[in-house]
C-alpha cells in the first residue's frame, strides 16, 4: 500500500464582488419576475389603511399597492374589446383632446376557472375594508348564467399613466404606449384576440357605491384572425 499523498490546502480567498449597476434592460426582468402570480397570493393577508388625502382606500401587500399576473400559464380570451369609436366610453382622445390625468378604456376577459376562483376570494376579502363596509358593492365579475361563464373588466390607462402594450401582428411583436399606439395598431376592437395580463388592485368609492378594479400594467394582445373561407364551387363549375 503506497502512502496516500497530503496537500496542504489554503485558505480559501473570500472576494466581494463589486456592485454594479443594473442596465434599464436588467431592472426591467428582475422586475418582471418580482411580480407574482395570482396563484402565489393569499387574499387575508391583504391589507387596508386611508390614503394621505384621509378619503381614499388602499389595499396592499407587503406595504406595496397589490399587483399580480393573471396569466402566468396561457391566455385569456377578449369577450369585449375596446371602445374604438368612443360610443360608450367617451374619453378625450377620441376628439382628438389631451385633459389633465389619466384616461382609459376598458375590455372584458372571459375567466377561466382557477382565475375565477380567485378573483372571487379577492373580492369578498375587499368588502370587509372599513370603508367600503356601508356602501353598495359593484360587482367586479359579471356572471353569464345562459353561457355558463364569467369575465371581468381590465382597464387600460391609454393618457397619462398609460398601460405598456404588447401587440402581435403577422407574427411580429409592436411595442408602444398610448391611445395613438393603440390606434395605428388596431385590429378591429380586438374582441376575441387572446389576451396575457398583469395588474394593479384598486379599490375605489363613488358616492355611496364601492367596488375593485383591475388595472394594466402590462397587457399582450393577439388579434384573433378569422380562417379563410375556401370556395367550394368554382364559377364555371358543371351545372
Amino acid at each position: 500500500m503506497t502512502a496516500s499523498r497530503v496537500t496542504k490546502r489554503k485558505a480559501p480567498i473570500l472576494e466581494v464582488e463589486p456592485e454594479v449597476e443594473l442596465s434599464p434592460m436588467a431592472s426591467l426582468k428582475r422586475a418582471r419576475m418580482a411580480i407574482p402570480s395570482f396563484k402565489e397570493i393569499d387574499v387575508r393577508e391583504i391589507a387596508f389603511k386611508l390614503g394621505r388625502d384621509g378619503k381614499t382606500n388602499l389595499a396592499e401587500l407587503g406595504g406595496e399597492q397589490v399587483q399580480f399576473n393573471l396569466t402566468p400559464e396561457g391566455s385569456l380570451k377578449v369577450v369585449y374589446g375596446f371602445d374604438m369609436e368612443g360610443r360608450m366610453e367617451r374619453r378625450a382622445f377620441h376628439d382628438n383632446m389631451t385633459v389633465k390625468g389619466s384616461e382609459s378604456l376598458a375590455i372584458r376577459v372571459k375567466l377561466e376557472d382557477a382565475q375565477l376562483n380567485f378573483l372571487e376570494s379577492l373580492e369578498n376579502w375587499c368588502k370587509g375594508c372599513p370603508g367600503v363596509a356601508s356602501k353598495e358593492w359593484i360587482p367586479l365579475i359579471n356572471y353569464n348564467d345562459k353561457y355558463q361563464t364569467a369575465s371581468a373588466k381590465v382597464r387600460v390607462g391609454l393618457t397619462g399613466y398609460c398601460t405598456d402594450l404588447k401587440i402581435m401582428a403577422d407574427g411580429v411583436v409592436k411595442k408602444g404606449r398610448g391611445w395613438q399606439f393603440l390606434k395605428e395598431n388596431a385590429v378591429g376592437n380586438f374582441a376575441q384576440a387572446d389576451v396575457k395580463v398583469v395588474v394593479k388592485l384598486r379599490l375605489y368609492t363613488m358616492d355611496n357605491k364601492a367596488g375593485v378594479s383591475l388595472a394594466a400594467t402590462e397587457l399582450f394582445l393577439k388579434p384573433h384572425v378569422d380562417t379563410e373561407r375556401v370556395e367550394t364551387f368554382a364559377d364555371d363549375v358543371a351545372w
